[in-house]
């Protein structure tokens, strides 16, 4: 008794061909992939002096919306501050208003000794938020020591990026 199989005509370009994406989608995305890319440059805000030793906010902030709960974003941002004689000043990025980088190692300080400095301030901060609700990081400063600084909006060239990276 013989036994007769029948299947299919198969074309493997064809079927090659529906798999592939024009770009890849991010589900597909390995471990350690960046997902998304968001910044923003502001170059005309205001300038901001204050002697308060809580964050204040600056304006040069984005938001990003993970895809995946369980993403790291990258943080990274740059802006223009000064500090006059004997002051100093703390930088940090916040999310939704909270300090990521507060502690010994974690914000920025500039302390001048005499005389005035203008600085480019760069923080660099790693967040897992275990969320996919829409998230706001902004670079914030304040007083050191409760004399004035300022943060200097109106030099230009503020910027902030964000990035989804896949865990």
């Amino acid at each position: 008794m013989a036994v007769t199989i029948t299947k299919p005509q198969i074309n493997v370009r064809e079927k090659l061909k529906e798999l592939d994406f024009e770009t890849v989608p991010f589900q597909k995305m390995p471990s350690g992939s960046v997902i998304q890319v968001v910044g923003n440059t502001f170059n005309n805000l205001d300038t901001i002096q204050t002697n308060l030793q809580t964050y204040q906010s600056t304006g040069v902030e984005i938001d990003i919306t993970p895809h995946f709960s369980n993403s790291f974003i990258v943080v990274n941002a740059m802006a223009n501050v000064e500090v006059e004689n004997l002051n100093g000043i703390r930088v940090s990025i916040s999310r939704n208003g909270t300090s990521l980088l507060e502690g010994g190692f974690g914000s920025q300080r500039v302390y001048v000794h005499d005389g005035d400095t203008h600085n480019i301030a760069t923080l660099i901060a790693v967040d897992r938020p275990q969320t996919t609700l829409n998230l706001n990081y902004e670079f914030v400063f304040k007083s050191d020591s409760g004399n004035s600084v300022k943060f200097r909006g109106t030099v230009g060239g503020q910027t902030i990026t964000a990035m989804e990276i896949a865990q």
